[in-house]
């Protein structure tokens, strides 16, 4: 078990709901999770189960308009996020967490060179003069990968590749040597050459800064590959939570047993399996297990009774009443 002071960020019973033309949809209900220092956490689930929103409650950057957090906490620091000014968050957002976006080229500013973007995010949270933040910027851009960094800074965002526009935006986010990196689906539009460099990238950098990662992604392989422990999130939902070797060698729960399931082993002639049925409607009032109409394990109390996230004798943690005989039959 680790010490509470190695713990970077604390995810506590948190819910969010977003209002819509048909009443209010919660898109992420009673969610806890915690980051270790230097730690990489991946969150696993389909699109729609509620990570991304996770992600932009954690950075300050949830629609108010049209979302709130409507109970729970995000520590950071053993500070509460939802709680804290704007003035306070911009203060956090660069110097102690630092985001990589899924799209870099709609994340980037089209109209400016990249080397302008990182040298601006240098100075507004940090007292050097513009002649050291460039000089910080082409050594970021060379840190991460990217060739000829002092004259790619004069490029835009549109006359890169899309594997150097994310490495620019990894070198933006690690700028200032956050406490906390935010990685949202950060090679989902990339080939399989370049996502494996991006994905040592991120290993290599948490290694050398000692930084921690939340990865966000919907793919398993990368989550075995890159991370030390794994949240799956269904229906807005944490189902499961535990390290990567608990959860991959022996699921607790029918969703996670079903997501590796659809992972086909093809040197065995396999066909890809898929899980029947579909996510509940956010608007919907589900009384028992949200998985449960698709789980085929299912008995009379899981579409009754909702299950509470239960702590395992190895330290995982399910949401399944059966995750007894779920086990026995991995």
């Amino acid at each position: 078990m680790s010490n509470q002071d190695d713990i970077l960020l604390s995810v506590e019973d948190l819910s969010v709901a977003f209002r819509t033309d048909h009443g209010s949809a919660n898109v992420v209900q009673g969610v806890s999770f915690k980051i270790r220092r230097g730690e990489i956490m991946g969150l696993v689930g389909e699109s729609g189960s509620g990570k991304s929103v996770t992600a932009l409650v954690v950075m300050g950057l949830l629609p108010q308009a049209i979302a709130k957090v409507s109970s729970g906490r995000v520590l950071f620091d053993g500070k509460d996020l939802t709680r804290m000014p704007e003035r306070d968050m911009r203060k956090l957002r660069g110097p102690r967490i630092g985001m990589i976006f899924q799209e870099p080229l709609t994340a980037l500013n089209p109209v400016f060179t990249v080397g302008s973007q990182i040298i601006a995010g240098i100075l507004a949270h940090e007292p050097v003069s513009k002649q050291e933040a460039h000089a910080r910027a082409v050594q970021l851009l060379q840190r991460v990968g990217i060739p000829e960094p002092a004259r790619r800074m004069d490029a835009y965002p549109f006359q890169l590749s899309g594997g150097m526009r994310q490495r620019a935006m990894i070198a933006m986010a690690i700028a200032c040597s956050p406490d906390l990196l935010i990685a949202d689906e950060p090679t989902t539009a990339l080939d399989v050459t370049i996502q494996a460099q991006i994905l040592d990238l991120l290993r290599e950098i948490r290694d050398e800064m000692g930084i921690s990662i939340l990865f966000i992604t919907h793919d398993l392989a990368i989550i075995s590959e890159l991370c030390d422990s794994v949240a799956v999130f269904y229906a807005g939902e944490m189902q499961e939570r535990g390290s990567v070797r608990q959860v991959f060698a022996a699921p607790h729960h029918p969703y996670t047993s079903g997501l590796l399931s659809c992972i086909p082993d093809v040197a065995r002639g396999e066909r890809l399996k898929a899980i029947e049925g579909h996510p509940p409607a956010r608007l919907s009032d589900v009384p028992g297990c949200r998985f449960a109409p698709r789980c085929p394990n299912a008995i009379d109390l899981c579409s009754q009774v909702h299950p509470s996230i239960e702590r395992l004798p190895d330290g995982a943690e399910t949401r399944c009443f059966r995750w007894k005989e779920i086990q026995t039959c991995n």
